[in-house]
């Protein structure tokens, strides 16, 4: 294929030049894939290079073939140029979207239920709509939304391992078999809101769609199925290009009309791969952003993002703040409190686990009432397994504990 140079807009046709988007023949690309990436990123043309010639005029204001029929290197280097220029006028308002005054709380699956995707085997713990529909329904019954928590996440693996013939994400059809719009649904007619999980990369980490190529689309597609909140992972992208990525799916996000809080990895990707982030530039496109490890089941990898944040503070106390707040990712609680109703009537078992596995014992301190006992005469509470008497303790009294980890006391508490 001969390179063609144009210096007039007159009698031009897109029709020779829309292969230059085609990644189906990439031997006869004049451009290669890094470049198609780039600009198929930035302005999200799919099927030819048509947008990518509207956003050069829409931001030049005058002719603007020559930019894209002369595709030497050095013309194609001037056409990165003219692209970043461009770009802030398409991200300026990207995060003006109200959101996030205080920092959003709720229910995240990924911590405890990963991407397990075998309903047969764990029908009640692989990633479904039963799933979250059990979680929702529970943070009503048990108190969670009342004091604040209102976000129930769907994390990875929810997605089909294909986009559909338009090119539209779409929810695994056996675990999701009415799509993700009837959980939003169900979840807005409890008072309760739905995130949802993407990538900027080319994949998710779980090597499903990502929304690379396809930010406007996913965008749009989000909002129609009702998300209020979209978590957007780092994995399998360029780290060098998160600077523009991560802005112009947040510019998208915003252009849909539809709230939607906008949580980033952006600043956490770069970091585990010893990039410094640009802060300023997090905080002024992101609702929330993570900037180190995933927390998980140990002790280790609390202290470690406890450390992290401890040797950084500088880097993140200046641009919290109502819209945008530093997120250390989950609080996962190492005690946790069980009650049990005895056949005595009035009286209760009381198990107070805690689940670390080393350090010092853990304080604990509550009260009867905050566990529901509200007998107003009191109880008298016994150590089962010390065979020792605690004492004599009212709904409002405080009852403080210590308990060595891996642990556990049980309590027997008899009303007065």
């Amino acid at each position: 294929m001969k390179r063609k140079y144009v210096s007039s807009c007159q009698g031009f046709s897109l029709q020779p030049f829309q292969r230059l988007c085609s990644t189906e023949s990439p031997a006869s690309l004049i451009c290669n894939d890094a470049h198609l990436r780039l600009y198929r990123r930035l302005f999200d043309h799919v099927v030819s290079c048509h947008v990518i010639f509207t956003n050069f005029r829409f931001c030049l204001g005058h002719c603007w073939c020559t930019f894209v029929l002369a595709p030497t290197m050095w013309n194609w280097k001037l056409m990165v140029t003219v692209v970043l220029a461009c770009l802030p006028a398409f991200h300026v308002t990207g995060l003006d979207n109200g959101l996030a005054l205080k920092p959003p709380m709720g229910w995240l699956s990924w911590e405890r239920f990963r991407c397990e995707t075998d309903c047969k085997k764990h029908p009640d713990t692989c990633i479904s709509e039963k799933l979250y529909i059990t979680m929702a329904d529970k943070m009503v019954s048990d108190g969670y939304k009342d004091a604040g928590y209102t976000y129930v996440h769907i994390d990875d693996c929810w997605a089909a391992p294909v986009r559909d013939a338009d090119g539209n994400l779409q929810a695994d059809p056996t675990r999701f078999p009415n799509g993700i719009k009837p959980i939003a649904d169900y979840l807005h007619e409890r008072g309760l809101k739905l995130g949802i999980y993407t990538d900027i990369g080319y994949s998710t980490c779980q090597k499903l769609p990502g929304t690379e190529f396809y930010m406007k689309q996913d965008a749009e597609t989000f909002a129609r199925w009702g998300v209020d909140l979209v978590k957007t992972d780092g994995c399998n992208a360029a780290l060098n290009e998160m600077d523009i990525s991560y802005p112009v799916f947040g510019f998208y996000l915003n252009q849909t009309g539809r709230p939607m809080v906008y949580c980033c990895s952006w600043a956490a990707a770069q970091v585990v791969h010893g990039v410094m982030p640009n802060y300023t530039s997090v905080r002024q496109h992101c609702n929330i952003w993570r900037n180190y490890l995933d927390v998980q089941d140990s002790w280790t990898s609390v202290l470690g993002i406890i450390d992290f944040y401890g040797d950084n503070k500088g880097d993140f106390a200046s641009f919290s703040g109502p819209g945008g707040f530093s997120d250390p990712d989950q609080v996962p609680g190492s005690i946790s409190v069980w009650l049990k109703p005895l056949s005595v009537k009035g009286s209760y078992a009381i198990a107070v686990l805690n689940k670390d596995d080393q350090g010092k014992p853990d304080p604990i301190q509550l009260s009867l009432g905050d566990i529901g006992l509200t007998n107003t005469n009191g109880y008298n509470l016994t150590d089962v397994f010390a065979n020792a008497r605690l004492g004599y303790f009212k709904p409002d009294s405080p009852l403080e504990l210590d308990v060595d980890p891996t642990s556990i006391l049980l309590i027997k508490a008899v009303p007065l």
